[in-house]
């Protein structure tokens, strides 16, 4: 599977594919081949082809919390929620040994807030919060619930720390986090840093890729 990673790392996608599904004739009752063509497609946003691999782990390896948040994913943006539901409470059930996925919270938590379930969303967004501090995604994702709850002030002190959270890998953009900012403090009454981070959001270039990137 190196060889694959190497030709998707170096933009060949075509032999990335190719190398991959090779990797899974020559292994097909490992779980390992399946998985990271799974997560090829899905870095391709390739969902359909994705589930399907990430079905193919879980009929090899049924506990594997990875695969099963994988799953996920790839169902809620084919937008089957009531799958894409299910995929992540499997996960979670099964989510410990040296599989264990730390994302799993925070991506069930996006869905339920997608869902309008922000009881259920704050749960598993706080422990998302626990389990991963230093990801900006998971307090910008909680200051967004804060803001739909009504909660003004809360929702500013979780932005403000998905502020202070480098993103290195730019999947919350700064853009995105100011934009969040102004609308806050707009909302209690700040005119003037409302009118600061309004600028900054102005000014700021969105990368071509952004669309693309994932928390994962």
């Amino acid at each position: 599977m190196l060889r694959a990673q190497v030709a998707a790392a170096r933009g060949d996608a075509s032999q990335a594919e190719s190398l991959y599904q090779q990797a899974t004739d020559l292994a097909p009752t490992r779980p390992e081949p399946f998985f990271e063509l799974g997560v090829f497609y899905d870095g391709r946003q390739q969902h359909g082809r994705a589930a399907e691999q990430f079905r193919k782990v879980l009929e090899i390896a049924p506990t594997d919390p990875q695969a099963w948040d994988y799953l996920g994913l790839s169902l809620e943006a084919l937008g089957d929620f009531d799958r894409a539901d299910s995929a992540y409470r499997m996960g979670l059930a099964r989510n410990q040994g040296p599989r264990f996925d730390p994302m799993l919270h925070y991506n069930y938590g996006r869905l339920l807030m997608k869902l309008g379930r922000l009881a259920e969303s704050e749960e598993h967004l706080d422990r998302a919060i626990r389990l991963a501090p230093s990801m900006r995604a998971v307090h910008y994702e909680r200051a967004r619930l804060a803001e739909r709850t009504g909660d003004a002030a809360g929702a500013l002190g979780h932005a403000e720390r998905a502020l202070r959270t480098a993103d290195a890998r730019g999947v919350i953009l700064d853009m995105q986090v100011h934009y969040l900012l102004s609308r806050l403090h707009r909302a209690l009454g700040n005119t003037e840093k409302a009118k600061e981070y309004q600028t900054l959001t102005e000014g700021a270039e969105v990368p071509l890729d952004a669309r693309r990137r994932s928390a994962r």
